[in-house]
Order: structure tokens, then C-alpha cells, then sequence
């Protein structure tokens, strides 16, 4: 028996409690709270459209009226994405609690898969590149915190809890615990970093699978 993938609205709720948890006051947050959290913050604009998008997709199987939601939310994105400047599009696979922290310069490729409590900020680019064995787009792990303008391309994968510094440039793994700086990025300060700690934390925490013969 396989952990229980959260629900696109379970997602969509720990992504706005992201935000809340950066203005003042504490949980528990009242609706008129998050409502009031959900306008103020644009880059919000676009992960709402996006958990919509993936929602109408895989959850919400209605003939014709599921199909007329994922047109919307469709068109929403790329509105957003041409006034905002974040590329994320419904085949991106992001666990809850995605976070912008500015909007402006954001390309994710479609085939990425982000794990839980990731952060991205301004600039950011994750894409394909690569050749060869390399080719391919990246996997980001849980509790990663991607800079302003960093880059990440090719079949990759970013450990969980890893800081992307600044204007780095990834090309290759980063392990668990790592910071990574630099065109090309090297790895520093492996396992110092403190979201790797967050990151275990909650591993240990999580029941373990188990299989049914």
C-alpha cells in the first residue's frame, strides 16, 4: 500500500498557507485571512490557476464542464504567464506547498517534477538540456529553495532540503543537505544546510510504505 498522493485542493491549501505563514499573525487563519492572502499576492494568481488546470485534469470528470474548466484555467496560465512571467503549465508535476516568491522570468518545462515545500524565485529557469544519458528536464526534491535567476537544466536530480544560490547554473546532481553555487554550480556546505534538517525531519515522520502480496 502506496502513500496517498495529496488531492489538488489539499495542495492548493498547504500552497497558500506558504504565504500566509510569511505575513503576521499565526495559524489558524480565517477565511476572510486567506481570502485577503489569495488577491494581494500575484504570484498566488498563477499556482491557483495551475492546481485548477491539474484539477479539472485528473480529479473533476464531468463530460463537457470538466473539459470547458481545464480551457479556462488554460487560458488563465497563459494570461498570467504574459502579464506575470511565470511558464507553468498543468503537466508539471509539483507537490503542495509550491511557492513564488516573485513573479517575473519563471520557465518551468512541461515533464519537471517538484517535490513538497519547493521554492522559486524571480528569473528562474528549469528546462530541458543535456545530451546523451543527460538529456532530459530535472527532478527537485522536497524543501528546495531555487534562487533569482538560477538555472537547471538536464536530467538532474536536486536533493531534498538543497539551497540553489543566485545566478548558479546546475548541470549535475545535488545531493541532499547540499548548497549549490557557481556557473557551473559545485556543491558546498553539504548537509550543513538547515531545510535539509526540515527535510529528514519529515521523512521520518511519514508512515512507511507497505505491499500488498
Amino acid at each position: 500500500m502506496s502513500e496517498r498522493r495529496p488531492s489538488e485542493l489539499e495542495c492548493l491549501r498547504a500552497d497558500l498557507e506558504r504565504y500566509l505563514e510569511l505575513r503576521p499573525g499565526g495559524p489558524p487563519w480565517p477565511w476572510h485571512r486567506r481570502l485577503k492572502c489569495a488577491i494581494a499576492e500575484e504570484a498566488f494568481w498563477t499556482i491557483y490557476w495551475y492546481r485548477v488546470a491539474r484539477w479539472a485534469t485528473r480529479e473533476f470528470r464531468v463530460p463537457v464542464l470538466s473539459h470547458l474548466v481545464r480551457i479556462v484555467a488554460k487560458l488563465m496560465l497563459r494570461v498570467l504567464r504574459i502579464t506575470h512571467g511565470i511558464g507553468i503549465v498543468p503537466s508539471v508535476e509539483a507537490g503542495p506547498g509550491l511557492y513564488f516568491g516573485h513573479f517575473g522570468g519563471v520557465w518551468i518545462n512541461p515533464n519537471v517534477k517538484l517535490g513538497k515545500q519547493v521554492s522559486i524565485l524571480n528569473g528562474v529557469t528549469i528546462g530541458q538540456g543535456g545530451q546523451g544519458a543527460t538529456a532530459g528536464v530535472p527532478t527537485i526534491g522536497d524543501f528546495v529553495y531555487i534562487g533569482p535567476h538560477a538555472v537547471i537544466v538536464s536530467k538532474l536530480k536536486v536533493g531534498n532540503g538543497c539551497v540553489i544560490a543566485a545566478n548558479s547554473l546546475v548541470v549535475t546532481d545535488i545531493p541532499d543537505g547540499a548548497t549549490a553555487i557557481g556557473v557551473p554550480a559545485r556543491v558546498m556546505m553539504k548537509g550543513a544546510n538547515p531545510l535539509a534538517a526540515k527535510a529528514a525531519e519529515a521523512t521520518e515522520t511519514k508512515p512507511q510504505a507497505t505491499s500488498v502480496a
